[in-house]
């Protein structure tokens, strides 16, 4: 491909967002994976197997294929031996407990609402603490996390497995689960009226960063209450903007009158680290918290035309007029603080210049946070250049010497896409500067890319390339300047086009897909995977006309994809199943096994299913039946983690299983080969979510996040006791062998 189509993406944009495909098209495709997946397995005759040869064996050296694959960069221990699993499966059930293999045993570490300092008392579980209290207490809904291992002396040791410091991101709250009262306090007019609940509420966000340290003869961790790296992050800490957005005037509030900084992280999901030692922590749905008054109580108000695109584009003031917790109706209370409430809302007052209000405030969301877990004192930084939009995680390519630091991002959202960013500084691994410092020469200058998948109707051959966001972009260039376009003059500077991301990657012909939630890189190879978790807006040919091209919002659709498309989406390669209620992982091989390549090769790796379910493609069982995958981690051994977050098969509830990866093009998971691919290793407790994985470096212990549970887990320390009568509460636990030895696999 030319440099001009690797840079425009335009050589297959209209084939991949606007082409409508027909039934004949789809029925094709699953019979092509379906049966290449039988070939490879050695489950076909010779003359299928034959056929398949010709397809697969012809790609070697093209794009999105240059050969065998290779580590993306230091093999390590994870290059060699055998997988395979060292414990026995987890059958489904819907137990209030956490349920491991026989052998393993689960503690819980760390709750909702467990001081982290010693001049707080323990947790009543009655919502009587005041809010201010948050600033040294466990957030809420626990999600991502990272063990940075320390050693005697405090320092960071990628070795260390018995003393380190756990970073855990807190998503939301359960406004149920954390006031006096199940319903948030409000006046007779029913509108809320308690700072402190509202102080509580901001501050259960955010990250929190606790030192623990491992009894190496229990295998049991606890929290150092009186460390000096204990630290809360929250929705009101003050941050630094760095990048190519900072200092922009789509940035400029109140509070930050020159567009540098802001205060606190929201909607903290999944996680990423760097190679020099620091923390990601990822802003999801920001878009929900924020009130627009133009919009509250209208719906006809609820539209591009009369909150401005770059709203609409936001999310901002569509998805939750109001906001999601109402925090913007206390603006003005006497006991409001520097606006504390008043800065939710994004209204532009009248007579007031950006300076002078909030209606930017939304715009310094939905970015990479970087933050140093051994400085509490240091202000955590976001990180424009990687772009704004749901960040569900961030995923580093293993680190060479010489080479760009290249990081993997999924949008989760229905119809959203997934990105990569390369850094325009090569690595040297060594640095001795500030973490933060050194995170300025790598996460502040680069390109963002965004993906599009693509596949040949005659040859089957899966391949995609990597389209650039940035102002030299031909196609960016062309509809920036077309004023009968809705994105006129959003593309002309890299700060517009990075806080507008969502809509430069739709122009772009990016290929929307079905909720890219995490993403993990394969250590034995350096192959990527990604979760695709499910999609109710991706049309079925039983749901709609494949023909039709309808303008405005129909059912759940996407509001700014689909909108502003004039258009709907229906199955493609890439996301063949519309609706897509189950989820499927995705898996991609970079051209020449380079991170920083502008073209991939990718298949399926495993279909989610109830394994009687009529779409069970990769011929799940009993054993690792699973829909709605959701979170995704590799251990060090080359073990890949899935963690589901939906309805599970008869009404259990969600999961975390163990797989096999293989490699792209060896057929994935199917009927011949799941049994020894795919194995069940944990049930949570009602009502939760799993979500949230790391282990210790010697793989002994296991920190896995229980989020949202809506029973009365934990009752006590033990996780895989059933709750009692009491408010549930999300928390983190440790899982460990009873005979001390590595997880997952020997």
């Amino acid at each position: 491909m030319s440099e001009e189509h690797l840079l425009t993406g335009s050589a297959h944009s209209d084939a991949t967002a606007e082409r409508v495909v027909t039934r004949e098209q789809m029925t094709a495709w699953i019979e092509q994976l379906v049966t290449r997946r039988g070939v490879l397995s050695g489950a076909t005759t010779i003359g299928l197997a034959g056929l398949a040869g010709l397809i697969l064996g012809g790609c070697e050296g093209q794009q999105g294929d240059t050969g065998p694959a290779g580590p993306a960069g230091p093999p390590g221990p994870a290059a060699v031996g055998p997988l395979e699993f060292n414990f026995k499966v987890v059958s489904l059930n819907q137990f209030d407990q956490v349920t491991v293999p026989e052998g393993h045993s689960a503690h819980v570490l760390y709750a909702y609402g467990d001081p982290i300092s010693p001049d707080l008392g323990e947790y009543s579980n009655l919502g009587t603490e005041s809010g201010l209290e948050w600033d040294h207490r466990a957030g809420d809904n626990h999600d991502g996390m990272h063990f940075f291992g320390l050693n005697e002396a405090g320092e960071l040791d990628p070795d260390s497995s018995n003393r380190g410091i756990l970073c855990v991101n807190h998503e939301y709250i359960n406004q149920p689960l954390m006031h006096e009262s199940a319903d948030v306090s409000r006046d007779l007019d029913g509108v809320r009226n308690s700072v402190d609940e509202v102080r509580k509420e901001q501050r259960a966000h955010g990250v929190s960063c606790i030192e623990i340290v491992r009894d190496d003869a229990t295998g049991r961790f606890t929290v150092v209450q009186d460390s000096p790296f204990n630290r809360r992050i929250t929705a009101l800490t003050p941050m630094d903007l760095n990048g190519p957005a900072a200092g922009s005037d789509l940035l400029v509030t109140k509070y930050s009158p020159d567009g540098m900084e802001g205060r606190g992280t929201l909607n903290n999901c999944a996680n990423g680290y760097t190679p020099w030692g620091t923390y990601l922590t990822c802003e999801e749905n920001y878009d929900l918290y924020f009130r627009d008054e133009r919009t509250v109580d209208d719906e006809s108000k609820e539209v591009p035309a009369e909150i401005g695109y770059a709203n609409f584009l936001a999310g901002i003031g569509v998805r939750v007029p109001g906001g999601r917790y109402e925090w913007a109706t206390l603006a003005g209370h006497p006991e409001e603080q520097d606006d504390e409430f008043g800065r939710f809302n994004v209204a532009p007052m009248p007579g007031l210049s950006a300076d002078e209000d909030y209606r930017n405030e939304g715009n310094q969301f939905g970015y990479i946070v970087e933050i140093d877990p051994l400085d509490p004192q240091a202000r955590p930084r976001k990180r424009t250049a990687l772009g704004r939009f749901a960040h569900e995680g961030v995923w580093p390519a293993y680190p060479v010497d010489g080479q760009p630091v290249v990081f993997y991002m999924g949008d989760d959202d229905q119809l959203q896409f997934i990105y990569k960013f390369v850094s325009a500084a090569t690595y040297a691994a060594g640095s001795t500067g500030a973490p933060l410092d050194t995170g300025d020469g790598y996460l502040d200058e680069g390109t963002l890319f965004v993906a599009r998948f693509d596949t040949d109707d005659l040859t089957g051959r899966q391949t995609g390339v990597w389209i650039p966001l940035r102002p030299d972009n031909p196609e960016l260039a062309a509809v920036n300047g077309d004023a009968n376009s809705p994105f006129a003059g959003l593309f002309g500077t890299l700060d517009s086009i990075l806080v507008h991301t969502r809509a430069a990657a739709f122009v772009l012909g990016a290929t929307p897909m079905d909720r890219p939630e995490w993403g993990a890189v394969n250590p034995r190879n350096g192959e990527v995977y990604f979760t695709l978790t499910n999609n109710s807006d991706r049309r079925g040919f039983e749901d709609a006309d494949p023909l039709a091209r309808v303008a405005g919002d129909e059912g759940t659709r996407d509001e700014v994809t689909e909108f502003l498309a004039d258009r709907e989406f229906g199955e493609v390669a890439s996301n063949p199943r519309g609706p897509n209620s189950h989820g499927h992982i995705i898996r991609l091989r970079e051209n020449g096994n380079e991170p920083a390549a502008l073209g991939f090769a990718w298949d399926i790796f495993v279909f989610g299913s109830g394994a009687d379910g009529s779409a069970n493609f990769s011929g799940l069982t009993a054993d690792n039946e699973f829909t709605d995958c959701d979170g995704l981690w590799f251990d060090s051994a080359g073990l890949l983690w899935v963690q589901t977050d939906g309805r599970q098969p008869d009404g259990n509830h969600n999961q975390m299983l163990a797989a096999v990866p293989g490699k792209v093009d060896d057929g994935g998971i199917d009927a011949g080969n799941n049994d020894v691919s795919l194995r069940r290793f944990l049930v949570g407790p009602q009502g939760c979510e799993v979500t949230g994985i790391d282990m210790t470096p010697d793989r002994r212990s296991m920190f896995v996040n229980i989020q949202h549970p809506n029973g009365a887990w934990p009752a006590d320390p033990d996780a895989t006791m059933a709750g009692e009568s009491g408010r549930a509460r999300s928390a983190t636990i440790v899982i460990t062998r009873d005979d001390g030895g590595p997880i997952g696999t020997a």
